[in-house]
């Protein structure tokens, strides 16, 4: 895909981080595709306390998440798409539960099994970037694009890959306890703050 971009300026890792953060604040939409079967080389905290079995810190960490996200009225629009691959990783199986929260904040997730060469997100029609990662699943950096074209042209691919998709816990079920679970601490901060 970055070798049909026009314009592919490199950002290195904490570079991209600022960038991503700069274009979120800005844009009113976002869609992520993520192609990646394991992000764990991220060392996502919430994944190594899954990993190690600790669900009730997991159940207390989304819970938790949920609440620093969902006090935020910034009315964006964020739609979620992962390729799938069979079998279902470790990785996405927790994901499962992120998606369940991501869901009570408004956010579409979809899953799919048309598979991208890389990890992208797009703002409004404005910007795209696409991530670039070690096999381990740690972000690197990425490459950022403004030019109206390559935004069409990242985006005309979402489309694409989008075709057939489902929404993702229906490929990729959240195990039942933990979500049920998560569920009920969101209930109750909704209930707590006067959330509908």
């Amino acid at each position: 895909m970055i070798e049909k971009l026009e314009q592919t300026e490199y950002l290195v890792r904490d570079e991209i981080y600022s960038c991503l953060e700069s274009l979120f604040e800005e844009c009113k939409q976002v869609k992520v595709f993520r192609t990646l079967q394991d992000y764990s080389g991220n060392y996502d905290e919430i994944f190594n306390e899954y990993a190690a079995l600790n669900l009730k810190k997991v159940e207390q960490m989304l819970a938790d998440y949920f609440l620093d996200n969902v006090l935020i009225d910034d009315n964006k629009k964020i739609e979620h798409l992962y390729f799938v691959n069979e079998p279902v990783s470790t990785y996405l199986k927790f994901e499962a539960l992120r998606v369940f929260v991501l869901n009570q904040l408004g956010q579409k997730t979809y899953a799919t099994k048309n598979s991208g060469q890389m990890d992208f997100v797009v703002f409004d029609s404005s910007a795209v970037v696409l991530l670039d990662f070690t096999k381990e699943g740690a972000l690197k950096g990425g490459f950022l694009s403004t030019k109206p074209s390559d935004v069409k042209f990242v985006l005309d691919e979402y489309e694409k890959l989008k075709t057939g998709a489902v929404d993702y816990l229906k490929m990729v079920p959240a195990e039942s306890t933990t979500k049920n679970a998560i569920n009920r601490k969101i209930k109750e901060l909704k209930y707590n703050l006067k959330l509908k």
